[in-house]
């Protein structure tokens, strides 16, 4: 039991069309930001279509994008079933920080409620790996606010020196 994504609207993100220009892309954007609490991959996997969206870029579709694309629909049919929120199970927040990205899952008995991701700036692009971490754990916390304030929270990383913090 939990929530997932309908069938139909699975089916009509199947038969999507490639954005045709820079307003397309941006409707896809749209999209793509909605479901994001589907995935944890979707940021990762619209990185290639970012410079796209910029002011001064001309439009130039080529098969890098057709590829990110493609793999964004991909994950957005097969992405797992989500469990619904309990607010008095035990709340687990999973974090990860990359070189181009942050990203989160809250876990309730083991099952995903809600995932949580986005892009670092430039200037965070710069962070160390332990500042990056830690900017990581401060992301999810500020994003799942509404999920764990007032309770317990178990925070878990795969970067060790983090743990003595």
């Amino acid at each position: 039991m939990g929530l997932k994504i309908d069938d139909r609207k699975v089916e009509a993100v199947k038969q999507m069309q490639a954005p045709k220009d820079k307003k397309g892309l941006q409707s896809f954007q749209g999209m793509v930001n909605y479901l994001k609490r589907y995935s944890a991959q979707l940021t990762r996997l619209f990185q290639p279509l970012k410079p796209l969206l910029l002011e001064d870029i001309e439009w130039s579709w080529d098969s890098s994008h057709k590829e990110a694309f493609d793999g964004i629909k991909e994950e957005l049919t097969r992405t797992p079933v989500l469990a619904f929120f309990n607010p008095k199970a035990e709340h687990v927040i999973q974090t990860d920080a990359s070189l181009k990205g942050l990203g989160a899952v809250l876990l309730q008995e083991g099952r995903p409620v809600v995932y949580v991701s986005r892009t670092l700036t430039p200037a965070e692009e710069r962070y160390s790996n332990i500042e990056r971490q830690l900017l990581g754990v401060v992301f999810s916390m500020w994003r799942l606010h509404n999920y764990v304030y007032g309770g317990p929270v178990r925070v878990q990383t795969d970067y060790k020196p983090l743990g003595a913090i």
